[in-house]
């Protein structure tokens, strides 16, 4: 199901093009919430979740950025988009002569609709939101440069169905930009971490994590990296890179991993 596409006009006055300009935020200011600085109205939870979330402003935004002046898409898939900000983020700060068309891909369509809003109010080029579930059968017709997976593979167990689901939304050639936490650092900070950390180490994956910003509990899926590469080598992609942007001691607890995969066959 569709839920929307909006198309902006490239056409502006040079009072809105001077306003836009204004009032795109700079690198360092992407850890906050871009579209809801503008209005008088309540932040949604998630939306003040976003805001203060140092490990999305200050690695994924930036490294997200980096690929798309270096990579130029045409079409880019956030795939388990939430609430937006991360996409809407990254697209006020393109320059002027960047404006891929953002996909949204998300398979709740209430927050779906949300974050349709809140990138349209940020991003200068053609937005469009799909319902869908990356772990079901998806079809679709998105046929993208670059896919952004922000966190979202901890949301449910990555399986070849859900790597396969990943492909088809991608052209021939496309990357795939997958981030993850250091999980061991989130099963540490669990409450009682020495069981959490066994079925770990044989292959569980499903966990629960305390919200250290509220104190809530909610459940996790601690997808080993090796599994995930696994996975990938099979359906159709090849490895780029795997790395960590963040400081490399073990102790720091905002360590993020990167895994980029290009696609190299078709199999939609």
């Amino acid at each position: 199901m569709r839920v929307g596409d909006v198309h902006q006009g490239s056409a502006k006055s040079g009072d809105e093009s001077k306003r836009s300009k204004e009032h795109r935020p700079m690198l360092r200011q992407v850890h906050y919430d871009y579209p809801s600085s503008h209005g008088s109205t309540r932040q949604h939870p998630w939306d003040a979740a976003s805001t203060f979330d140092i490990v999305r402003g200050s690695i994924v935004i930036p490294v997200i950025y980096r690929r798309l002046i270096e990579m130029r898409p045409r079409v880019v898939v956030d795939i388990g988009c939430g609430n937006g900000v991360i996409a809407a983020c990254v697209a006020a700060m393109l320059p002027d002569d960047l404006k891929p068309e953002w996909v949204l891909l998300d398979v709740d369509s209430r927050i779906l609709l949300r974050a349709h809003r809140t990138v349209h109010s940020a991003h200068r080029g053609r937005v469009r939101a799909v319902c869908a579930d990356i772990t079901g059968d998806i079809q679709s017709d998105v046929d993208a440069d670059l896919a952004i997976v922000a966190f979202t593979f901890m949301e449910f167990e990555v399986t070849t169905a859900v790597m396969d689901n990943l492909a088809k939304v991608l052209r021939n050639g496309g990357t795939a930009l997958i981030f993850l936490p250091d999980v061991l650092v989130d099963i540490a900070e669990l409450p009682s971490p020495k069981k959490p950390l066994a079925e770990y180490v044989h292959g569980y994956c499903a966990l629960t994590k305390i919200n250290s910003a509220n104190g809530a509990a909610y459940p996790f899926h601690a997808n080993r990296f090796e599994k995930l590469l696994e996975l990938a080598l099979r359906s159709a992609f090849t490895v780029k890179s795997f790395v960590s942007p963040g400081r490399p001691d073990r102790d720091d607890r905002d360590r993020v991993f990167v895994l980029e995969i290009l696609k190299t066959e078709d199999r939609r």
